[in-house]
C-alpha cells in the first residue's frame, strides 16, 4: 500500500477522534445549557406559590427550604408556613455555586458551571437547605406537590449565596466552562491516540513517511500543552474564558428586556475562532518541530 492511503486513514481518524466526536459532544452540552436556561427564564412568568395561593393545577415556583425528607424521593420545603412536596424520581437537580470570589469571577458571580446530580447520588442534606423549584404542581393527599409530567420535569435548584442575586447567578453560570471539553473528549482523544499508532505500527514497513504522520498525529491530545506551543493554549484559554463571560453577560442583560446590539454575538464568535486559530497554531508549532525530530531520528531512512 503507498502513502496516500495511510494518509487517507491518518486524516479520517483525526478528523473523527479530534473534531467530530468532540465537536458532537460539545454540540450536546451547548445545547443542554442553553435548555436549562430556558427553562429558568421561563419559571419566571409562573405565578409565585404562596400560603393561601394554589387554587388549581397548574405552573407555578417556589422557594423554600428543606423541611423533611419523606420516602425514597418526597422532600417537603417550607417558607413562611407554607410546606410544599416535591418528587425527586429522576429528576436533575441543580446545584448553583454561591458567589465568587476568585480572579476568574466577575460580579462577583462564580467561573464554576452548576453541578447535576440525582437524588439517589445525594447521601444527606442539611435541614434548611435553599430550593427553587419551578413546574406542575397538583394537590395529593391534602398537600401540594410538585410533580413532573409525561412531558416536562420540574426545575429544581439547590442553591447558596445572596438571594438577591440568585436568578443572575444561575443564568451566568449556566453554560459549561469549555463546551469541547465534555463527556466524549477523553475517550475521543483516548481513541484517537491508539487508532493512530496503529496506523502507524502498519505503515510503518511501506510507507516511513505515513509512519511518520500517523505518529505525529497521535501526539495531538498532548501536542498544546508543551512549549513553544502551550503559549497557543494559554491564549486560547483566556479569550475562551473571555467569550464565555460576554455570552454570560448578555444573557443577564436580557433578563432585563434589553436587546444587545447583533454585532455583540458576531463578536463572541469571532473571539472564540480567535482562540481556537490560537490552538490550532500552537498544536501546529509543536507537530512540526517534533516531526522533523523524529524525522531525523527515528524514522531516519
Amino acid at each position: 500500500m503507498s502513502f496516500a492511503p495511510y494518509l487517507l486513514s491518518s486524516l479520517t481518524l483525526a478528523f473523527l477522534f479530534y473534531l467530530f466526536i468532540p465537536g458532537l459532544g460539545a454540540f450536546l452540552v451547548r445545547h443542554r445549557w442553553r435548555r436549562f436556561r430556558a427553562q429558568v427564564v421561563r419559571s419566571i412568568s409562573f405565578p409565585e406559590l404562596h400560603y393561601g395561593g394554589f387554587r388549581e393545577t397548574g405552573s407555578f415556583r417556589f422557594k423554600g427550604r428543606l423541611e423533611a425528607v419523606q420516602g425514597d424521593d418526597l422532600v417537603w420545603l417550607e417558607e413562611e408556613g407554607l410546606s410544599v412536596g416535591v418528587s425527586l424520581r429522576d429528576v436533575p437537580i441543580y446545584l448553583i455555586p454561591g458567589s465568587g470570589t476568585g480572579s476568574d469571577s466577575s460580579r462577583g458571580f462564580p467561573d464554576e458551571t452548576p453541578k447535576v446530580v440525582y437524588w439517589r447520588e445525594i447521601s444527606a442534606l442539611a435541614q434548611g437547605t435553599r430550593f427553587y423549584v419551578a413546574g406542575h404542581v397538583r394537590e395529593e393527599a391534602g398537600g401540594i406537590v410538585f410533580r413532573g409530567s409525561e412531558v416536562h420535569d420540574p426545575l429544581v435548584i439547590i442553591y447558596d449565596g445572596p438571594e438577591h442575586t440568585f436568578l443572575k447567578r444561575t443564568i451566568w453560570t449556566g453554560r459549561q466552562r469549555n463546551e469541547y471539553w465534555n463527556h466524549l473528549t477523553l475517550p475521543a482523544l483516548t481513541g484517537g491516540f491508539l487508532a493512530q499508532l496503529v496506523v502507524a505500527v502498519i505503515s510503518v514497513s511501506e510507507s516511513r513517511l505515513a509512519a511518520l504522520v500517523a505518529t505525529v498525529l497521535a501526539l495531538v491530545p498532548i501536542l498544546p500543552l508543551v512549549p513553544p506551543g502551550v503559549a497557543g493554549y494559554y491564549l486560547y484559554r483566556r479569550l475562551w474564558r473571555s467569550a464565555r463571560r460576554r455570552r454570560a453577560i448578555r444573557d443577564v442583560v436580557r433578563l432585563r428586556d434589553v436587546d444587545l446590539p447583533g454585532r455583540t454575538g458576531r463578536s463572541v464568535w469571532m473571539l472564540e475562532l480567535i482562540a481556537v486559530l490560537f490552538l490550532l497554531a500552537g498544536i501546529w508549532a509543536n507537530g512540526y518541530g517534533i516531526a522533523v525530530i523524529l524525522a531525523l531520528t527515528v524514522f531516519r531512512p
